[in-house]
């Protein structure tokens, strides 16, 4: 999958049409559609930005690993390390998401 692809994929998954995710990372709806059609390639503070907004890794965007990873904030990691110190990432996840639902309550 190209970056394009990867873009359009993750704004959809969003329900944001790119206008929306243009506001959101200060570019136009042009360029969020170059972004897409791969005839335009973010620079490496956007690319950080939509990384950051999507929640993956610059090198998923990137095509440097097959899967995304969703980043943690410092304060999720404690958070999880607190419940149990060997952790792995499937956990890790869970106990965050776990988290978000009670914080929705």
């Amino acid at each position: 999958m190209t970056l394009g692809e990867k873009i359009r994929t993750l704004r959809m998954k969003k329900g944001w049409n790119q206008t929306q995710l243009g506001s959101k990372i200060n570019v136009t709806k042009a360029s969020i559609s170059g972004y897409e059609n791969n005839t335009r390639n973010p620079d490496k503070e956007t690319l950080v930005k939509l990384a950051h907004l999507f929640e993956v890794s610059t090198d998923y965007l990137l095509g440097n690993e097959a899967k995304y990873q969703i980043p943690f904030t410092k304060k999720q990691e404690i958070v999880a390390l607190r419940v149990d110190r060997n952790i792995n990432e499937d956990k890790l996840r869970s106990i965050l998401d776990f988290i978000d639902y009670m914080n929705q309550k």
